[in-house]
C-alpha cells in the first residue's frame, strides 16, 4: 500500500462499486489479476482514491479504467475501516450508463455476474464482499421502490462490515 496516496487522515482511501443487473438481481464482480494485491480473488471493482481526488470521482474513474464502462454512482452506502492496515474502503451503489464491458487484463482476469447467494458461497471472495453485496442489494431494492416513509439512508454505513 505504500504506492497508494495517503489522505489527510493518514489512511489510504479506496472505493468499490456495486452494480445490480435489474433483470436477475446479479452483481457485477471481478476476479483480480495475478499481478495485483489479492491475486485471483473475487471482489467488487474499484481502487485507490488519488491525492486530492473526490471519492465519487474515483469510483467513476475506477470503473472506466478497470472495466471500460461509464457509471453513475450513489453513495457512499457502505464503509469498512481496516484495523490491520491504514485503509478505509468506501462502497458505492452504481448504475451502468454506457460502454462495453472490456476488463483491463493488468487488473482484472475475469468479470462476471453473481447473485448475493453465489457470492456468499464463494470461497475466493475477498473479506467484506458479502456484507457489501447485501448493502448494495438493500440499497437497490429501496432505490427501485423508493425509501420507506420516514426512512433516510444518508449517512448510513455498515462500518467494518465483514
Amino acid at each position: 500500500m505504500t504506492d497508494r496516496p495517503t489522505q489527510p487522515d493518514g489512511r489510504v482511501h479506496g472505493v468499490i462499486v456495486g452494480l445490480v443487473r435489474p433483470e436477475d438481481d446479479r452483481l457485477l464482480v471481478i476476479r483480480r489479476a495475478q499481478t495485483v494485491a489479492s491475486p485471483g480473488k473475487i471482489a467488487f471493482p474499484g481502487g485507490a482514491v488519488e491525492a486530492d481526488e473526490d471519492r465519487d470521482a474515483a469510483a467513476v474513474r475506477e470503473m472506466r479504467e478497470e472495466l471500460g464502462i461509464e457509471v453513475d454512482v450513489r453513495g457512499p452506502i457502505w464503509r469498512r475501516v481496516f484495523d490491520d492496515r491504514p485503509l478505509t474502503l468506501w462502497g458505492y451503489a452504481g448504475r451502468w450508463v454506457s460502454g462495453e464491458l472490456a476488463p483491463d487484463p493488468s487488473e482484472v482476469s475475469e468479470a462476471m455476474w453473481m447473485s448475493a447467494d453465489e457470492l456468499r458461497r464463494c470461497s475466493d471472495a475477498l473479506s467484506g464482499s458479502v456484507a457489501f453485496a447485501e448493502t448494495v442489494m438493500t440499497d437497490d431494492a429501496e432505490h427501485r421502490s423508493g425509501p420507506a416513509e420516514g426512512k433516510r439512508r444518508e449517512g448510513h454505513f455498515a462500518v467494518d462490515g465483514r
